[in-house]
């Protein structure tokens, strides 16, 4: 039995191959660096923009927004009857200067959120402050601490690589 390995057909064949896989690595670089396009500049834009947006549903929800946290603990000078936000100052915001200055922003390949108010630690973080032997500040938490992870960014992040992969990949 003879096989004819070169056959003209066979050779057609193999050319269609080798076009069909040309187009198919042109595509898929196309793909590729549309994908590395994502990653280097929309999706650091996209976290900035939800970090800067959960600090400041943090301060108008007065509850950390991070999926799991509970509301922050009152005044204890707040009047029981001003339990509710309409009745009372909003918690942290007597001026301004705080929830004013809370920024998120990238610098480099760091997506950083940060203040550089000097007591904004003290209430994230609920630290002892200067209010007397022994005062401890209950902890309003606004924004991340340092190598925190959020959930909810989580979960936004995710969903934002899913939703950019499905356009390219289509």
């Amino acid at each position: 039995m003879n096989i004819k390995w070169l056959s003209s057909t066979n050779i057609k064949n193999m050319f269609r191959n080798i076009q069909n896989g040309k187009e198919f690595s042109r595509e898929v670089n196309e793909e590729a660096q549309a994908l590395r396009q994502v990653l280097a500049t929309k999706l650091p834009d996209f976290i900035v923009d939800k970090a800067q947006h959960i600090v400041d549903e943090s301060f108008m929800k007065e509850q950390y927004q991070d999926g799991k946290s509970d509301k922050w603990k009152g005044r204890s000078k707040d009047k029981e009857a001003a339990n509710e936000r309409s009745d009372r100052r909003a918690l942290l915001v007597k001026g301004g200067s705080l929830i004013k200055s809370v920024e998120a922003e990238r610098r480099g390949t760091d997506i950083v959120i940060g203040t550089d108010v000097p007591y904004a630690q003290v209430h994230n973080e609920g630290l002892r402050s200067g209010r007397g032997s022994g005062f401890q500040m209950p902890q309003r938490q606004f924004m991340p601490k340092p190598g925190e992870s959020n959930e909810e960014l989580d979960r936004m992040v995710d969903k934002f690589i899913d939703d950019e992969m499905d356009k390219i990949f289509k």
